[in-house]
């Protein structure tokens, strides 16, 4: 009875340590498909900018020409293993944000990203200097980047899109669910008779050279193997002519996970010009942050899991075995 508690023993502590391990600040869920979080429209126009990939150097720092006038803007820092405890600090020039803590959006093996309203600081036109000082064990920021709507009476009239999240596209997960593909929606209509240009911006993390996906705007396909980390390591950051794939209404950016094992959309920003024609006041209308979205562990790595348990079992097994002998 008490060799058969012993052996019982292994493989329930074996479990206890896989399961607890990927389940605590391990696996952390599918995240938060990507949703607009800013939309509007005025005579001026979208900056966006950033990078450079995962490099491990604490401060992590990016510089931003930025326009004057600016009305509205976004930072995010996507960060890689984000654990309990870690802290990540911004200063923008000489002024530093509140230290952070918890992440806006969390997904996956710690993929996350923090992400700040930074409107009412005082940005100065032409060179700013942002930098990211971090605790994180093993981890690090993949990119900084800034989206910033600024005004300018002598542009065009413009209409914009926002979306953010952080979408955890991989393979089956516990209970069968496969995220094969991810969305970004710019929901409202466009009158493409006024339309002279529209440029598209996407942020993907976790891409890997030779495994292949796709990045269609509405039915119109943008590129294959999209995520090859050619902004940086594990970045890919994209700017897109999408003018003649507008369509009159609902335009859609779709993120197709393909060969990649796991591919994390982040960011997605949709700006139309329209002609001279068109004018109009300012319009700037800001959504909810959405939530994310929990799932259970990927099958390959339960599966994993399982075959380790069954080979510790076997390797106590063989050496009680040899005692007896």
């Amino acid at each position: 009875m008490i060799v058969l508690r012993r052996w019982l023993t292994i493989p329930v502590f074996a479990i206890v340590i896989f399961s607890s391990t990927a389940m605590a600040g391990e696996w952390q869920g599918s995240g938060t498909p990507l949703y607009t979080i800013a939309s509007g429209s005025l005579h001026g126009g979208v900056y966006v900018d950033g990078g450079h990939g995962v490099t491990y150097v604490n401060p992590y720092t990016e510089y931003f020409d930025l326009p004057d006038n600016i009305i509205y803007a976004r930072l995010y820092v996507p960060m890689w293993n984000y654990n309990k405890g870690d802290t990540l600090t911004v200063s923008i020039n000489d002024y530093q944000l509140k230290t952070r803590e918890e992440p806006d959006y969390l997904a996956a093996w710690g993929v996350s990203c923090y992400v700040y309203n930074v409107t009412d600081i005082a940005f100065k036109k032409g060179l700013n200097l942002i930098s990211a000082s971090y605790e994180n064990n093993n981890g690090a920021p993949y990119a900084i980047f800034l989206v910033a709507v600024y005004e300018n009476s002598s542009m065009p009239y413009t209409r914009f899109w926002i979306d953010e999240g952080n979408d955890a596209l991989s393979k089956a997960i516990a209970g069968g669910t496969v995220r094969t593909e991810g969305e970004a929606l710019f929901p409202g209509d466009v009158d493409l008779n006024t339309v002279e240009k529209a440029d598209l911006w996407t942020v993907m993390i976790a891409g890997t050279p030779g495994e292949v996906d796709e990045l269609w705007f509405n039915s119109r396909l943008l590129g294959t193997d999209i995520g090859r980390e050619k902004t940086g390591g594990y970045l890919d950051f994209d700017h897109f002519d999408v003018t003649d794939g507008l369509i009159e209404s609902n335009n859609t950016v779709i993120f197709k996970r393909g060969d990649e094992q796991y591919l994390h959309p982040f960011n997605a920003i949709l700006v139309v010009e329209h002609g001279s024609s068109v004018t109009g006041d300012t319009k700037l209308r800001t959504y909810p942050k959405q939530s994310s979205v929990r799932s259970g562990i990927p099958v390959p790595v339960i599966a994993v899991i399982i075959i380790l348990i069954i080979a510790f079992s076997l390797m106590y097994l063989k050496k009680r075995g040899q005692k007896k002998i």
